[in-house]
């Protein structure tokens, strides 16, 4: 009965100190953010979001099409993938996104190399953006110039879109199992539950955040320290993606 009490007290103090560890990091961090603009800064990125939009959903749905061979699914379903992660948006910004979409979708010849680079170029300014922010924050200065901020923005670029296009995929178990059925995938009904319940894609959000955060900045980063900011921002989105309704409704 003792032994059972004591470790009873025990995890009770651990809990305890892991709260309050995890509180004082989110004051510490939200002075820190506040400190160095950072909402400027992410204002600045949600600006390049905005320009870059229609070249990144292009892309991806270049990219989809190439992979699965049906470019209308593909179309669909990133279509589908901004309305469930944006909720509530504008009837009118979809009609106007589609619009732009579906022309150039009609007055290109189809995916090919240049076409793929120009809008993976096209649409960098968010990730400089975002590569910015944390150097910014962490008081870095970048360095080799801007030859080797545009080589290395190109492949955080091209590693971004990597990442978005198994998310689109993952997110969706109809287009995985297409996917999983052309290229004889094992372990397909297990990555199947898990996409269906939302737990693929998350995973996959968690890990690319992770190592974005370990090799974008311009220092050595823990990837204790980066895990920590991944799960963070992985828990905050899907926060905000939740909770979206109470400002619509109230604000």
């Amino acid at each position: 009965k003792d032994s059972i009490l004591d470790l009873g007290a025990r995890y009770e103090n651990r809990g305890n100190r892991v709260l309050i560890h995890i509180a004082v990091r989110l004051i510490n961090s939200f002075f820190h953010f506040k400190k160095k603009k950072g909402d400027l800064v992410a204002g600045c990125a949600t600006f390049f979001v905005i320009i870059s939009f229609c070249p990144v959903m292009l892309l991806l749905i270049s990219l989809a099409g190439y992979i699965i061979g049906d470019v209308e699914l593909a179309k669909s379903s990133v279509m589908e993938g901004l309305k469930g992660n944006f909720p509530s948006i504008a009837p009118w910004i979809l009609q106007s996104i589609e619009k732009i979409i579906n022309a150039q979708l009609t007055t290109t010849t189809g995916a090919n190399v240049v076409n793929m680079f120009l809008l993976l170029y096209s649409s960098l300014g968010v990730i400089a953006s975002v590569v910015f922010g944390m150097d910014t924050i962490s008081d870095t200065e970048s360095r080799g110039g801007f030859v080797i901020e545009d080589i290395k923005a190109i492949g955080l670029g091209a590693f971004a879109y990597v990442f978005m296009l198994a998310l689109l995929i993952s997110a969706n178990p109809k287009i995985l199992g297409i996917v999983m059925s052309n290229h004889n995938m094992w372990g397909r009904d297990f990555l199947l539950m898990l996409s269906s319940h939302s737990i693929l894609p998350i995973l996959l959000s968690v890990g690319f955040f992770a190592v974005f955060y370990k090799i974008a900045p311009s220092r050595s980063i823990s990837f204790k320290d980066s895990l920590w900011g991944a799960g963070a921002f992985v828990g905050c989105f899907i926060c905000g993606k939740s909770f979206y309704w109470i400002y619509i409704r109230y604000a």
